[in-house]
């Protein structure tokens, strides 16, 4: 189902947080599997879980901004 360029960027947004919650999701699985116990451990885990799902966060661009968007932007005076 298509659902049209307008909605494109609330579903990639949707994406990244579904991906980096997966990921941490992921790390602490293995976390208590591998039964972590000391301190250093358990921030090198953090930093391996954190780092990653604030990268994909921050550097996943959206989609460019279409001539409807830039025209409307410009009239609000945004």
């Amino acid at each position: 189902m298509n659902r049209g360029p307008y909605t494109a960027p609330m579903h990639n947004q949707y994406r990244k947080i579904v991906l980096a919650g997966a990921w941490m999701t992921i790390v602490v699985a293995v976390t208590l599997a591998a039964d972590v116990t000391s301190l250093s451990g358990r921030f090198v885990l953090a930093a391996f879980g954190l780092v990653p799902a604030l990268v994909v966060m921050r550097f996943w661009s959206g989609p460019p901004q279409t001539i409807s968007e830039s025209i409307t932007r410009a009239r609000r005076g945004v």
